[in-house]
């Protein structure tokens, strides 16, 4: 099981069924914004060397990656375009993408481990409305789900019982561990998010 502890939360799981339900109809654009406020991680952080694999994209920037795709149930078409902020040579501070998938939405992506204040923020855009999605990847701590389509524009908030990410993530892959659920990830789903 890979370490995207977002995906058990409730909140997230809400968001997908919404999308299941086709309320807001085929997605067509994803826009990812996630900052992390720059005092949080110096120049000098392990995220930040190079024989580490560090960047920001390969750290925080793999959270928006994944969002998109699990929200889209596709893998990437095309990286359209990539505009790194370097904080070192071939390190990343901040990466600005744009990607293409086969169902024809479009995505963006922000990451920056080095920003000026704190956002987390998703927006999914399909045919007949939208959802905003703050808080990811870390929703047990605050969120809110704004959606806006033709029943109407309405906020929800899915805490569960108040448990952090990673224990749902423990309590799904216990249940994998049981055989209690079909739930499994393959290899192939997180090689193909990086």
């Amino acid at each position: 099981m890979e370490a995207f502890h977002y995906k058990h939360h409730p909140s997230t799981i809400r968001v997908q069924d919404i999308i299941r339900s086709g309320e807001i109809g085929a997605i067509r654009e994803i826009k990812v914004k996630f900052h992390v406020f720059w005092a949080y991680f110096s120049k000098d952080d392990p995220r930040f060397k190079f024989e580490a694999a560090g960047g920001t994209m390969m750290d925080l920037g793999c959270y928006a990656v994944s969002v998109i795709r699990l929200m889209l149930g596709e893998e990437i078409e095309e990286v359209v375009s990539a505009r790194p902020t370097l904080i070192r040579e071939e390190v990343d501070e901040r990466m600005e993408a744009v990607l293409r998938f086969p169902g024809g939405c479009i995505a963006s992506i922000d990451v920056s481990l080095r920003a000026w204040g704190f956002v987390n923020d998703t927006e999914i855009i399909g045919e007949l409305g939208s959802i905003s999605f703050s808080g990811l990847p870390l929703p047990s701590m605050l969120h809110s789900i704004k959606v806006k389509s033709s029943t109407g524009n309405r906020t929800e908030k899915h805490y569960g019982n108040g448990e952090s990410t990673y224990y749902y993530q423990l309590k799904a892959f216990n249940a994998m561990i049981q055989q209690q659920d079909q739930y499994q990830v393959l290899t192939e789903d997180f090689v193909n998010n990086m």
